[in-house]
C-alpha cells in the first residue's frame, strides 16, 4: 500500500480552507466615474482592486478585456462632453463559476442639464446675490447708461445682468439653461426693467447678433465650461465683432502659473471640474489678429475679496476654493497652479 502524503498543518489548512470561501462570497455594486480618457490606466487600477476585495481577482487576459471595454468609452463620452459619466454594474457569476459579471455603459450630460438640478435643489442665489466688483469698477467708466447696452454672457439668474439695468444701462442676457431664463424674464417683467433674454449658447453657430453694438461685453464664471483654446478663440472672435470700437471685453478665465504647462490629464480633468484651465500661450493664440488690446490682468479671487462689501464675501460658498484652482488641484500646502484671472480688453 502506497505511504499517504503527510497532511498539511493545521493553520495551513484553516488557510486553504478561506481561499475556497471566495467562491462563496457573493457582492454585487455599481460605480460611476468622469469620462476623462486621461484617467484610463486609475480607473482600471480601482475597479481590479473593487474586484479582488470580493475575492474576485482578474487575470491578464480579463484586466485586457476590461480595459478594451473601458477605453472607448470614456473617449467617446468625453468628446461628447465633460459632464459624461461612465458606470459599471457588476455581479459574481452564476455558479459553478467563480467570477465576475459586469456591465459598462456611457450615460451622457451636458450643462444645461447639470444646472437644472441646481435650479431645482439649490436654494438661491446660486452664483452670489452681489454683482462682480470688477464690472461696476468697469462700468463707471461709461458716461449716459441708457445710451449704452451691455451684453452678460452666461447671464445666469441675473446676478450682473439686474444690478446694470437697475442702473439703467440697456442689457443683453445670453444665457442657455432654460430655468434661469425663465427666472431672469419674470424679475425683468416685475421690476420693468431694460432686459433682452437671449436663450442661446454663445459658442452655438446659428446665433447671430448685431456687428459692433455694445459698449462692454462681459463674460463672468463661463470659460471653466469651454472645452479649450477652440473654443475661447470662437468667444474672441464674436467679441470682436459685437463690441464697438473702444468698447471693452471683460472676461475671466482659469490661467495657469507662469512656467506651468498643464499636463492632459490636468486640462481633461480642469474641465470636469467646471474649471478649463489655459496657458499664456492659448490666450495669445485666441486673440491672435483681433482687435484686442489688454488693459489688464489680475487675480479674481483677490480682486473681488478687496472690493465686495462686507455682507457680499464671499459670494458663494464654493467661490474660494474654485477660483484659487482648489477644485482641481487639492494641496495642502502651497498654491495651485492656476487661478482664475480678470482679463480685461479694449477694442482697438
Amino acid at each position: 500500500m502506497a505511504a499517504r502524503k503527510p497532511l498539511i498543518a493545521p493553520r495551513a489548512a484553516d488557510a486553504a480552507l478561506l481561499a475556497s470561501l471566495d467562491r462563496r462570497i457573493r457582492s454585487e455594486g455599481e460605480i460611476s466615474f468622469p469620462a476623462a480618457p486621461a484617467l484610463l490606466d486609475l480607473y482600471m487600477r480601482r475597479l481590479a482592486s473593487l474586484f479582488a476585495s470580493t475575492g474576485k481577482r482578474f487575470s491578464r487576459a480579463e484586466l485586457s478585456a476590461l480595459r478594451s471595454l473601458l477605453e472607448p468609452r470614456l473617449r467617446d463620452g468625453f468628446e461628447q462632453s465633460p459632464h459624461c459619466r461612465i458606470h459599471v454594474k457588476w455581479q459574481p457569476e452564476d455558479p459553478p463559476g467563480t467570477g465576475v459579471d459586469y456591465r459598462i455603459w456611457l450615460v451622457t450630460g451636458t450643462l444645461e442639464a447639470e444646472y437644472d438640478v441646481w435650479a431645482s435643489s439649490r436654494e438661491p442665489p446660486f452664483f452670489g446675490a452681489h454683482p462682480d466688483a470688477k464690472l461696476l469698477h468697469l462700468v463707471q467708466a461709461l458716461k449716459n447708461p441708457g445710451r449704452q447696452r451691455i451684453l452678460d454672457i452666461g447671464a445666469g439668474t441675473g446676478r450682473n445682468t439686474l444690478a446694470l439695468a437697475r442702473a439703467g444701462y440697456a442689457v443683453h442676457a445670453l444665457e442657455t439653461t432654460p430655468a434661469f431664463c425663465s427666472t431672469l424674464r419674470g424679475v425683468a417683467r416685475a421690476e420693468h426693467l431694460p432686459i433682452e433674454v437671449i436663450e442661446a449658447n454663445v459658442l452655438a453657430p446659428e446665433l447671430v447678433l448685431g456687428r459692433a453694438r455694445y459698449s462692454l461685453i462681459l463674460c463672468s464664471e463661463v470659460t471653466g465650461h469651454f472645452r479649450g483654446t477652440a473654443d475661447l478663440r470662437r468667444l474672441f472672435e464674436r467679441a470682436a465683432r459685437w463690441t464697438r470700437k473702444g468698447g471693452s471685453l471683460l472676461v475671466n478665465a482659469f490661467i495657469a502659473s507662469q512656467g506651468f504647462e498643464p499636463s492632459s490629464l490636468a486640462r481633461e480633468f480642469s474641465q470636469i471640474a467646471w474649471s478649463t484651465v489655459y496657458t499664456q500661450k492659448d490666450l495669445a493664440q485666441a486673440l491672435r489678429g483681433l482687435p484686442f488690446s489688454q488693459i489688464s490682468n489680475e487675480p479674481a479671487f483677490a480682486y473681488e475679496k478687496a472690493h465686495q462689501p462686507s455682507e457680499g464675501w464671499p459670494p458663494t460658498s464654493w467661490f474660494e476654493n474654485w477660483s484659487r484652482g482648489f477644485n482641481c488641484y487639492q494641496v495642502k500646502q502651497g498654491l495651485p497652479p492656476m487661478e482664475l484671472r480678470w482679463l480685461h480688453y479694449r477694442k482697438t
